[in-house]
């Protein structure tokens, strides 16, 4: 036989049955109210009873904890309360919505299932999902632990505040939050959140993609390991594993491990890149030699958020995993390069300064050297290995561009699409410094004269020069001018026709005096 009760009497007697909590439970819980319908069940044997209540139940715990449902049952004898229809759970951590839950009191722990909705009161993250468990911070555990997976989960994470950029930059507005979807989530003493599965993270125009993440939310930290990916509408960002921090009024982004940037006009390939982001834009990029190694979790992290010396050492094998494999071999690692549409350049550590991202200097350095690609007077010339690129070399190269000339439209303004961004730079310069030498093949000045075309007159001359430093001017991919400063070294070697004895054939080899400022070539407009 089912009683009902008013309300009020529901209340008062289900507050007067319930029983002192044991041992077992930190914190006594006890229905606070039932909306309309509540029956209570004795337990065979004991002073314990069973409650069942509907019509909206309220259930609180005395540590904050209070969950509310449309309907629940209430286990006194092992401390268990059953919740559902329109579940709502809060304390002092979060806040939570599903479709229903049991919430075991004496671990501290609920789970819950159907239309997972959480709020995470330190970062303000919410996660979406359709199963959850939640293990709140007790006796036997010293931080909370929150998982959501299955049905596609999701987070919305907002990155941490930073100070405010002084001036003012004009883009300064609100900071968008990372869109995170992955197989399962993992919100670990309410400051790292872990992902796992799949995992792809959106942000502005950036799309990050890999095997795991992890994201200290207090520093704003996020690592990716396992085939790391970062695209943006000018670029595409691969490595082992990528780390991106906050830096001043953008974003850094470390990629770790057979790292390497594909743009339009530019490939990077190193052990290791730095982004620098600002607007989503990269607009400073840094190849490097040597893997940076990862950062472990700060000192005192197991005090700090109560990770447990095994959880601990397990999240400091995980950063660390990516950035050893990169490290381990018996080979040294290879220089960084970067590949444009007018020269290739490698050096032990090579910075891009992109604006925009727009090329404007590429500075090498460490065995620095540049090929450049163009070559008109060498174009149709079988060179031995030796002979077969024109190239400069130096302890550091420092490449300048200037801005390019917009392309003229082939079609009618009204039918020809409009240019995405700006024209690709041009490289203007090229300057090698401390034991700088260059190599460059040019046309001819002796043997292209007359008018026959023998083999001599397919062939370029060959011009080699070394000195303190060197700089070379160039316009479409050409050298027009190159001036060399210190003590100076240099030849220049004419094509011989193949008829003649290269003894007397006119070979012309020219030492280069001393501390030229500014080499010319016979017949060439230099100055």
């Amino acid at each position: 036989m089912r009683l009902r009760l008013p309300t009020q009497l529901a209340i008062l007697g289900l507050a007067t049955l319930l029983p002192g909590q044991g041992a077992a439970q930190e914190a006594a819980c006890r229905l606070h109210g039932v909306g309309d319908y509540s029956r209570s069940v004795r337990v065979v044997g004991s002073d314990l009873y069973t409650h069942h209540g509907s019509g909206g139940v309220d259930y609180r715990c005395e540590d904050g904890l209070r969950i509310e449902a449309d309907s629940a049952i209430v286990f006194e004898a092992n401390n268990q309360v059953h919740l559902f229809g329109d579940v709502r759970f809060e304390d002092q951590g979060s806040q939570l919505s599903a479709d229903s839950a049991f919430y075991f009191g004496a671990d501290k722990q609920l789970r819950a299932w159907g239309n997972i909705r959480v709020r995470d009161h330190a970062s303000d993250a919410l996660i979406t999902g359709q199963t959850l468990n939640y293990f709140r911070e007790s006796a036997i555990r010293e931080v909370d632990r929150l998982e959501v997976y299955d049905g596609n989960p999701h987070a919305t994470v907002p990155p941490p505040p930073q100070p405010a950029a002084e001036p003012p930059a004009e883009s300064d507005g609100p900071v968008a939050p990372y869109e995170i979807d992955a197989g399962h989530f993992i919100l670990e003493g309410r400051r790292l959140f872990r992902a796992r599965g799949d995992v792809i993270v959106v942000r502005d125009s950036l799309r990050t993609t890999g095997d795991t993440l992890v994201y200290d939310m207090e520093r704003g930290l996020m690592t990716v390991t396992g085939n790391a990916r970062v695209e943006q509408q000018d670029f595409v960002l691969t490595a082992r594993s990528l780390t991106a921090e906050p830096d001043g009024r953008g974003d850094m982004v470390l990629a770790r491990g057979d790292a390497q940037l594909a743009g339009e006009n530019m490939l990077m390939v190193a052990p290791a890149i730095r982004v620098f982001l600002a607007g989503g834009a990269a607009s400073r990029l840094i190849a490097l030699r040597q893997v940076p190694p990862e950062e472990e979790a700060p000192d005192g992290l197991a005090g700090e958020v109560g990770l447990s010396p095994g959880d601990q050492a397990r999240l400091r094998s995980l950063l660390q995993s990516e950035a050893a494999a990169a490290l381990q071999g018996d080979e040294a690692p290879a220089q960084p390069s970067i590949a444009t549409g007018a020269f290739n350049l490698w050096g032990d550590s090579v910075e891009v300064v992109a604006p925009g991202q727009v090329l404007d200097v590429v500075n090498a350095v460490g065995e620095a050297r540049a090929e450049t690609l163009a070559n008109r007077a060498a174009a149709d010339w079988e060179a031995p290995e030796i002979a077969a690129k024109d190239w400069i070399r130096g302890d550091t190269i420092v490449a300048r561009f200037v801005p390019g000339e917009p392309e003229t439209p082939s079609e009618p303004a009204e039918t020809a699409e409009p240019a995405t961004g700006p024209p690709p730079a041009r490289l203007e310069t090229l300057t090698a410094s401390g034991t700088a030498t260059s190599f460059y093949r040019l046309a001819p000045s002796d043997t292209l004269e007359s008018a026959d075309t023998t083999e001599a007159a397919t062939q370029p001359a060959l011009h080699y020069v070394a000195g303190d430093r060197i700089t070379v001017f160039l316009e479409g991919g050409e050298v027009v001018q190159m001036d060399v400063e210190g003590q100076t070294v240099g030849y220049h070697l004419e094509p011989a026709p193949p008829s003649a004895d290269s003894a007397a054939a006119g070979l012309d080899t020219a030492a280069v005096a001393p501390d030229t400022a500014a080499l010319r070539r016979r017949g060439h407009p230099w100055t």
